[in-house]
């Protein structure tokens, strides 16, 4: 149901790490400047699997508006699978770029892992109205 304010946080989140998927590299080298300057899907195309479990765990979450548990099951594992990618993201992709290139010549670029951290954000917020809802049912269902 496209009306409610939680299917807006998921699909506001879930945009916000396909943006990330696109190529924006977390450190700008010397060496990686020629690719940074055609701005190529080399990034989306290295996490293929993860874009399409980001996109169908999302569609089932926004689907299963009538079992509010089930959603807030499946955006707690997508706030579970965000942060393993950031863990990823800051440890394992970036250990190549420090041991074969100087420090100097690599700067951090901090915008991706803000748009991961908003996207968590978002999925709390969604949990959150969720959870609102469904403490609304059972109002309503008591006063029956």
């Amino acid at each position: 149901m496209i009306q409610r304010i939680q299917t807006i946080y998921m699909l506001t989140a879930s945009s916000l790490l396909l943006l990330c998927f696109y190529r924006i590299p977390i450190d700008f080298c010397i060496s990686n400047i020629e690719s940074i300057n055609n701005f190529s899907p080399t990034y989306f195309s290295k996490n293929i699997f993860y874009l399409c479990f980001t996109i169908v765990i999302t569609f089932f979450s926004i689907v299963s508006y009538k079992n509010l548990n089930r959603q807030i099951k499946l955006n707690y594992l997508l706030i579970f699978s965000s942060v393993i990618l950031i863990l990823v993201e800051i440890l394992l992709n970036n250990v190549p770029s420090l041991i074969f290139s100087n420090f100097a010549s690599c700067e951090r670029n901090w915008t991706i892992l803000v748009l991961y951290f908003f996207s968590i954000i978002f999925y709390f917020l969604s949990i959150k109205n969720i959870k609102k809802d469904d403490e609304l049912l059972k109002s309503v269902n008591r006063l029956r």
